[in-house]
């Protein structure tokens, strides 16, 4: 099958995608939102005296989100070189990388780099690096516990400080304004 079709299931089921030659991605269910509507209708129907009627009223519960497995990368190009690239960042986002480590790593110049992403993504290397970074720190910061500078650290920053201008240019908030409100 080819490398640029994914699949789409439910739950990310381990077996199955380690035996998928395709790309998996899983939508993750909101098991407890479910549970707590299921009980909701039942307790109402309780109390209209058991009526056993089916209510037309569809319940719409998001999914909590995605669960990106081994075969199916969060970040993808077209191109292969670049995709390769996306790769290597996405594996080493905890370490302190540089754009000359990318492009080693996908076998390319630096300014041949550049220029793949550039006409791929429409966004530089570096760009990409640190965006991919602060999506992987407002994850960590709607999920976890985890203190600003653990996040900052896991997140390949060199320290909080830079951490918190980046996020703030993007975000438009400061890591614990987004976390408040959040």
């Amino acid at each position: 099958m080819p490398g640029d079709i994914t699949v789409i299931g439910v739950d990310a089921d381990i077996i199955r995608s380690e035996l998928s030659t395709c790309l998996l991605t899983s939508v993750l269910p909101d098991a407890e939102s479910v549970a707590g509507a299921a009980i909701t209708q039942i307790l109402q129907r309780i109390e209209e005296g058991g009526n056993a009627q089916q209510s037309s009223t569809t319940i719409r519960i998001p999914p909590k989100g995605l669960h990106y497995g081994e075969s199916a990368p969060f970040y993808h190009s077209a191109d292969p070189l670049v995709a390769k690239a996306l790769r290597w960042m996405e594996s080493h986002l905890t370490e302190e990388i540089g754009i000359d480590d990318v492009a080693l790593a996908a076998g390319l110049s630096r300014r041949s780099l550049e220029y793949q992403f550039q006409q791929s993504l429409d966004c530089s290397p570096y760009q990409k690096l640190l965006s991919m970074r602060l999506e992987r720190a407002k994850d960590l910061m709607l999920n976890t516990n985890k203190t600003i500078q653990s996040v900052a650290l896991e997140c390949g920053f060199s320290n909080q400080r830079e951490f918190c201008v980046r996020f703030k240019q993007k975000m438009g908030l400061t890591p614990s304004a987004f976390r408040s409100a959040s």
